[in-house]
């Protein structure tokens, strides 16, 4: 047998080539191979062309094999890393896989420790936070905006040298660190447990820089932008400028029947450039990536069901929890008070009648009264002076002695009129004594306490609260048994099944699907109902018409003071929650009667975030045929709204012309008026329009949040309509800006699923002279105090554009930052 190694000894010379050549690529791109880009499909065209000549040498077709396996091995290169890389985001800048990601979370969790530690080392303290964070809370989203930032530096021509990252480390740590503390400090730096050099960490620092640099280039706006005055108006407009909105909503799904079905090329363009992204990336943009779904089992106690199963209380019973809880039917009597004669009608009569007595007697008396002879003494005389002084004092003795003091030859002055006759005392309060206590009781003993009687009505209340408290112990009773008959259930399934978390298919085992159905035939057979929900989203099962276990909430908690997590909410949270593991949840009804249904349900199939295979994948096809039909539809229903509008403006200016003074104000015409019995497409397939009309409100609202200081600060939001599905900032253009007042036209939601024939009615300030005072107020306004919302509004709009500025990014190198 031939030795392998003649095929060498033969071809020697030709292999000592391909040899050498692949030792100088070995050697000299080493950072080739190590950085993103062509390194796989160069490694696979090398690995195949090394493989194919060996082969070909051997079978005498060296240049033939040799070219076919470069061009095999440069497309498993090329394609490889697609599937290698599993949940990684393909992008312009190769694949962000979870290896990617973490070696660029820890280089950069690395240059914040740096320059932390020297912070502290130079002055005392580290002030300013993470010094490389771009844009992100996210630290996997903001490394990944520091790639896009490095590569559009790149392209700039932008370059960081070793003095420019001198001088940062100098600003960061005011001219006050000494060389001896940077090698101290960069000793015992490391990433992933490997020690850095210098060269590295300068390395480091010169990318990390030039992010910074390049996000200061090329963001819209920042810090060091100024805010011209305009600007200021245009902001204030929106908080102070009120106005009604009348709208009539022309949904897209209702033009689907118009447009034909989709053929099988379309699906899958759609598909593939939808297929990693999620919805709404962009307004209205369509995506495929998957949320994560759940199928949830579960059993329920229903109220009304139980309710009628429970009889009447009797009337034994009645009367036994009215003594029982006597004290809850006690009477709050006011006692009468004995000198506010006026809490009953035949006191207020009696009261009036001595009134209109008094009255008459006294105007009796005074027609027979004789007037008193005038005095002929002169007016100014002392006598008269003092006499009337004296009346005026009473003749007390103070001023007898004040008089005698005031001159020797003065004499006090005989009072002659008689004495007045003595007032009588009044009567003592004598308190009232009950027929049942002696004369002469205690008047300060406590009365015994009154209740309710036990009538027709208090019979009534009481009956409910018995029915319902039974009612409430059979729920209960239900629950529990039904609870314990899962656990055993779930107790069944062996280690492996339980431990099995991700379940792709929606098909369950046979054991897991014998289970369900002995838990609904125990449900059947107990006075309970059992049901199972599809495998759907967590926004899905809160529907509470469809769904009411998503919205429910653990037992007894809707009284907590910290809001509980309903079923969706804990279920999702947790990630991937074991299966068949039973928990326990209560919703309360909606008529706020206090009934209550109560669950038991468990997990029973999941499905975790991901990007799906292809369209054969279960549900995929349907949602990407409504996604191109809405994509054909959104055009048809803005032409509708438009020409709706269209209706309503001529409508109202058919209006104007006429004789309006002759018209009663009810006569007058409004948009509710001109689109009454007309459909959303024009046709009778779908319903009427619906036209609402808003309460006032301004583009901008403010609010006062909460400070962790004990102060409220102003804070400015977006103003939400009532009845409106996604309002933005565009929206707010249209009925503000672009529309006049009263005027007609056609605003869109965000996720261009509704398009709005919209009217703006009863604007203000809505003429030039009220447009001139609030210029007055804005000039007067202090919009620099710490409770204005101003700054905080002007830096939430320069970052809505600097978030557009991201996304368009974003776009440029097919990053999806969402799905990180």
């Amino acid at each position: 047998m031939a030795s392998p190694f003649s095929i060498f000894r033969k071809h020697q010379k030709s292999l000592m080539v391909v040899l050498v050549i692949g030792s100088m690529i070995a050697f000299t791109g080493e950072s080739l191979f190590t950085a993103d880009g062509p390194a796989g499909t160069l490694l696979g065209l090398l690995l195949g062309l090394g493989l194919a000549l060996v082969a070909g040498f051997q079978f005498g077709r060296p240049m033939e094999y040799a070219i076919g396996g470069a061009i095999i091995g440069a497309v498993l290169g090329f394609a490889a890393p697609k599937f290698i890389s599993g949940g990684g985001i393909q992008s312009e800048l190769g694949v962000f896989d979870e290896q990617r990601m973490t070696d660029m979370i820890s280089k950069r969790t690395a240059a914040n420790s740096f320059v932390g530690a020297l912070r502290r080392k130079a002055v005392g303290f580290d002030i300013g936070g993470a010094p490389f964070t771009l844009a992100y809370q996210d630290i996997q989203l903001d490394t990944m905006l520091g790639e896009v930032l490095r590569a559009e530096a790149d392209e700039m021509g932008i370059y960081i040298d070793d003095d420019a990252v001198n001088e940062f480390i100098n600003k960061e740590t005011m001219d006050r660190l000494k060389p001896e503390d940077f090698v101290d400090i960069r000793s015992q730096l490391n990433i992933n447990n490997m020690p850095v050099s210098e060269k590295d960490l300068y390395n480091l620092l010169r990318d990390e820089i030039k992010a910074k640099v390049a996000l200061q280039a090329l963001a819209p706006f920042g810090d060091r932008d100024a805010v011209t005055p305009d600007k200021y108006w245009d902001l204030y407009q929106r908080m102070n400028t009120r106005q009604q909105l009348a709208f009539a909503p022309v949904p897209v799904d209702s033009f689907l029947s118009q447009v034909g079905e989709p053929s099988d090329e379309e699906l899958q363009t759609l598909f593939e450039k939808y297929r990693d992204k999620l919805p709404n990336l962009e307004p209205g943009s369509p995506g495929f990536y998957q949320a994560p779904r759940m199928k949830l089992a579960y059993i329920e106690a229903d109220y009304a069901t139980v309710a009628a199963t429970i009889a009447d209380p009797t009337e034994e019973e009645i009367k036994q929890f009215y003594e029982d809880n006597k004290e809850q039917f006690k009477e709050e009597s006011v006692p009468d008070d004995p000198e506010e004669p006026t809490n009953d009608l035949k006191t207020l009569e009696e009261l009036e009648a001595e009134l209109k007595a008094e009255a008459a007697a006294e105007a009796a008396g005074n027609e027979g009264e004789e007037k008193p002879a005038e005095s002929t003494e002169p007016e100014n005389s002392e006598a008269n002076e003092e006499e009337k002084a004296g009346e005026g004092d009473g003749g007390c003795e103070p001023w007898q002695e004040e008089s005698a003091q005031a001159g020797e030859d003065q004499k006090p002055v005989e009072n002659t009129a008689p004495a007045p006759a003595a007032l009588p005392a009044p009567p003592l309060s004598v308190p009232q004594v009950s027929d049942d206590e002696p004369a002469g009781a205690d008047p300060f003993k406590v009365q015994p306490a009154t209740y309710m009687p036990l009538d027709a009505d208090l019979k009534e209340q009481i009956k409910r609260t018995l029915k319902n408290n039974k009612t409430n112990e059979e729920i209960k009773r239900l629950i529990d048994a039904g609870y314990e008959e899962m656990k055993r259930l779930s107790g069944l399934r062996d280690d492996k099944e339980r431990a099995s978390l991700d379940v792709e298919d929606l098909d369950m085992t046979d054991f897991d699907v014998q289970l369900c159905k002995d838990l609904k035939t125990f449900a059947d057979g107990n006075g309970l109902s059992y049901a199972e929900t599809p495998l759907a989203t967590g926004r899905e099962l809160l529907d509470r018409q469809e769904f009411p276990i998503g919205s429910a909430v653990p037992p007894n908690s809707q009284f907590a003071q910290q809001r509980p997590l309903n079923v969706v909410q804990k279920l999702f949270s947790a990630g991937s929650p074991p299966l068949f593991v039973p928990d326990r949840a209560e919703l309360v009804a909606y008529d706020f009667d206090q009934t209550v249904n109560q669950f038991a349900y468990w997990a029973i199939g999941q499905v975790p975030a991901h990007e799906p295979k292809g369209l054969d994948e279960a549900g995929i096809r349907e949602q990407v045929t409504k996604a191109w039909k809405r994509e054909q539809a959104r055009p048809l229903a803005e032409a509708r709204a438009k020409e709706l509008a269209k209706m309503v403006n001529a409508g109202l200016a058919d209006q104007a012309s006429g004789d309006i003074e002759e018209m009663a104000d009810d006569e007058t015409k409004t948009m509710s008026d001109i689109l009454e019995n007309i459909t959303e497409d024009g046709s009778a397939n779908t319903p009427k329009l619906v036209v609402t009309d808003s309460l006032p409100f301004s583009w901008m609202r403010t609010s006062s949040a909460p400070n962790p200081m004990g102060f409220a600060q102003q804070t400015a939001a977006l103003t939400q309509i009532d009845g409106v599905q996604g309002v933005t900032d565009d929206f707010m253009r249209v009925i503000f800006q672009e529309l006049k007042s009263n005027e007609a036209g056609v605003a869109v939601n965000y996720d261009r699923s509704v398009y709005y024939v919209a009217q703006p009615l009863n604007r203000f300030p809505s003429d030039e002279a009220d447009l001139e005072s609030a210029r007055e107020r804005f000039a007067k306004t202090k919009h620099f105090e710490f409770n204005s919302p101003m700054p905080g509004l002007v830096r939430q709009q320069y970052g809505v554009q600097n978030r557009n500025w991201i996304k368009r990014l974003e776009k440029k190198y097919n990053i999806d930052f969402g799905l990180l």
